[in-house]
């Protein structure tokens, strides 16, 4: 992390939930799909293709969604049974 990138988070993490939301927004908007390469977040093909088919599927209004918290209840099972296993 550069001394920058670093002063930024420190100030960031300063901010209420609701700042940083809104900063989040900000700051995704300004990433251009040009500049936001497979490899620049260490995802491989396949996953960027099937991120973009969910993301297609959520504009068509096909998407099953679940409330937040069973999301996460659902990803902390599986991490326990696979850390169990």
């Amino acid at each position: 992390m550069t001394a920058t990138l670093e002063s930024v988070w420190s100030a960031a993490s300063l901010l209420s939930a609701k700042e940083r939301g809104h900063l989040a927004e900000q700051l995704f908007a300004t990433v251009d799909d040009t500049d936001a390469e497979a490899e620049d977040f260490g995802l491989d093909a396949t996953t960027w293709e099937k991120i973009d088919r969910r993301l297609d599927r959520l504009d068509a209004g096909t998407a099953v969604l679940i409330p937040g918290d069973e999301g996460l209840r659902r990803g902390r099972a599986k991490l326990a049974a696979m850390h169990s296993a």
